[in-house]
């Protein structure tokens, strides 16, 4: 009799404790959906899911900076290239600028689809400026699917800007 009495008092609390689990976790879902903003559920995420609020209009670098190395961002630009191999990097035009804005994904932990030229994105990293190796120049001109001749052209270290980021929304 007290077998049964204890293996039923059990079997009660462990029901009790997984119906409580389960209105936390819904709890929860609720609130993560509602920080989610007005997103649209046809826009996809890839990385930490991050949401469109505080995003500003991608501009220079060195204005984003302000004379500082790095700084943390949130802006939104137009997909120029991306790896054709991966989807592990991708290129965002700067308006009034030559050259285009690298992203990379943080710890190599997310790609992005191949085929996303011309598609607005909103990217929050870390935007820095560094040396970019000629052999770093040079991989990454192979990944774009760059011709052999304009690959040996590049030539020696140069310093770019770059944005290693924890998510990513496409539009």
């Amino acid at each position: 009799m007290k077998k049964r009495l204890l293996f039923l008092v059990f079997v009660t609390g462990f029901i009790t404790i997984s119906c409580n689990s389960n209105k936390e976790k819904s709890e929860s879902d609720q609130a993560d959906s509602e920080n989610v903003e007005n997103t649209p559920k046809d826009y996809s995420f890839y990385g930490q899911e991050i949401t469109k609020s505080g995003s500003s209009e991608l501009s220079s670098p060195e204005d984003l900076l302000e004379g500082k190395d790095s700084t943390i961002v949130k802006v939104t630009g137009e997909v120029s290239s991306v790896c054709k191999k991966k989807g592990c990097w991708m290129t965002l035009d700067i308006p009034g600028q030559v050259k285009p804005l690298r992203v990379t994904f943080k710890d190599y932990s997310f790609f992005v689809p191949k085929n996303i030229e011309g598609r607005m994105v909103i990217v929050k990293g870390v935007l820095k400026k560094e040396v970019q190796s000629e052999d770093m120049r040079k991989h990454y001109a192979m990944d774009e699917g760059k011709a052999e001749e304009d690959i040996e052209k590049i030539k020696g270290d140069e310093i770019v800007y770059s944005l290693v980021a924890d998510g990513v929304i496409l539009m």
